[in-house]
């Protein structure tokens, strides 16, 4: 093999190892918590020699740094297709001849609904989520990284409620993701069914839109 071929393939194996380190991280985390985190138990958990650790990352806070920017990029893809998904409801609402107000209800509660539910399907990744939220607590660098994601998240959000006629997308914005928030970890690690979620949401998005919910009905007697 020529030495540009040797030097390919030192980068490829370098990048593989790389992200094993990453992800056994995460593995940990989601297992044992954040303050598990050390490079003998990363190494262990990834498979790879101690040095690699320690080769790859200078301390702790980097490898938690580079764990959490990762995994915040693979959440990514979640939230742009519900924001997409959220898009097509808006426009389909705008083509109908009263705005769709109604069904705009039932599909955007429905988006939120499904996003919800298949978040809490996988409790590893929620169990990360809160662990990083309480790490960028009590960690500078950490926390810079939380607050620019959930600055952006916010900002779309506000721009979506903006397009429903919200008289405050901020504080609107605000509410939805508390709720949302809320309802993620009550389906993840409480007994939430997920009929109710929807249902939580069906009236969420009416009470934003200005349209009347029903409520349940009142037992007699």
């Amino acid at each position: 093999m020529s030495a540009t071929g040797k030097g390919r393939q030192r980068r490829t194996e370098g990048k593989r190892r790389h992200q094993q380190i990453i992800e056994g991280t995460l593995r940990l985390i989601a297992r044992d918590g954040i303050r598990a985190v050390r490079h003998r138990a990363v190494a262990k958990e990834a498979g790879v020699p101690l040095a690699a650790t320690t080769y790859y990352f200078s301390d702790i806070g980097q490898l938690l740094s580079e764990a959490f920017t990762w995994f915040a990029e693979q959440r990514a893809g979640a939230v742009a297709a519900l924001q997409q998904r959220l898009q097509d409801c808006l426009v389909r609402a705008e083509s109908e001849p009263d705005g769709g107000r109604e069904q705009l209800v039932e599909d955007i509660a429905g988006a939120l609904a499904e996003h919800v539910i298949g978040q809490a399907a996988a409790p590893e990744d929620r169990a990360i989520e809160l662990a990083f939220k309480h790490e960028a607590w009590r960690d500078e660098g950490l926390r810079a990284l939380s607050e620019q994601q959930e600055r952006r998240f916010v900002a779309d959000v506000e721009a979506l409620l903006e397009k429903t006629g919200s008289p405050d997308p901020y504080a609107d914005s605000q509410i939805f993701l508390g709720l949302i928030y809320r309802l993620e970890a009550e389906l993840t690690f409480g007994e939430l069914p997920a009929a109710d979620a929807r249902r939580v949401l069906r009236r969420a998005v009416a009470l934003q839109l200005g349209l009347p919910v029903p409520g349940r009905p009142v037992p007699e007697g």
